[in-house]
């Protein structure tokens, strides 16, 4: 019987992730990933960008709807949000739990809980996906000509993720200094990082079996995703 993963995913960056590198990565578990994008306006067609905890209801309530098991099928369902600026109205929110960490597992567990759906798989990315840049920045550097401010800006990168116990799920420590926002800060005078596009680059570079060496809560989640095989 085939199974079928549709991932619901915050923005293109995680789509793109998604189409590219955990496809081809669970294929070899015989799970096809199918990802789709949070609708941001229904009337519009705009997609990317989780502003509102409706929209998760209103995208998951429909995909749990419109694809059932067949004799020959069987669908699971997962999410790819970031915890960083999660809306408040997140179920669990309310709970104010130090560790960052465990604070997303009560969170995954609450949107769990929320909707009770037995093939559902809720996901969140600490702090954010730039997260899993933060795990490979040799291969962020060899998205980019050979440059002496590159390495400057690499290594500056590489000192904050030194102070965050080489952790990249942990560099992130005020809304100001976001994985993203690092990033992109560090290579401002020499290139404009492209989320969309260089991040999954990235990431695919670096390969989902490294990624889960460097990122606990991510390698929790694929191996959740392998087991469905």
């Amino acid at each position: 019987m085939k199974k079928i993963l549709h991932v619901l995913c915050e923005g293109q960056t995680e789509e793109r992730f998604c189409a590219q590198v955990l496809k081809d990565y669970l294929k070899s578990f015989d799970i096809v990933v199918k990802p789709q994008i949070l609708v941001t306006n229904k009337k519009k067609n705009c997609r990317g960008g989780l502003l509102h905890f409706a929209q998760v209801e209103r995208d998951l309530s429909q995909m749990f709807k419109q694809f059932r098991d067949t004799d020959y099928e069987q669908h699971w369902f997962t999410s790819m949000f970031d915890f960083y600026a999660l809306p408040d109205k997140f179920p669990g929110y309310d709970e104010q739990i130090a560790d960052h960490g465990l604070r997303v597992v009560h969170l995954e567990k609450a949107l769990g809980d929320h909707f009770n759906h037995e093939r559902f798989i809720p996901y969140i990315q600490l702090h954010e996906f730039e997260a899993l840049v933060f795990a490979g920045l040799d291969k962020l550097k060899a998205q980019y000509a050979p440059d002496r401010k590159l390495d400057k800006a690499i290594a500056k990168l590489e000192n904050a993720l030194e102070q965050h116990n080489n952790n990249p799920e942990d560099v992130n420590d005020s809304p100001t200094t976001a994985p993203s926002k690092r990033i992109i800060a560090a290579l401002a005078s020499l290139h404009n990082y492209n989320k969309k596009m260089t991040g999954p680059d990235v990431a695919k570079a670096i390969g989902v079996s490294d990624l889960k060496v460097k990122c606990v809560h991510f390698a929790q989640w694929i191996d959740k995703l392998e087991s469905l095989s």
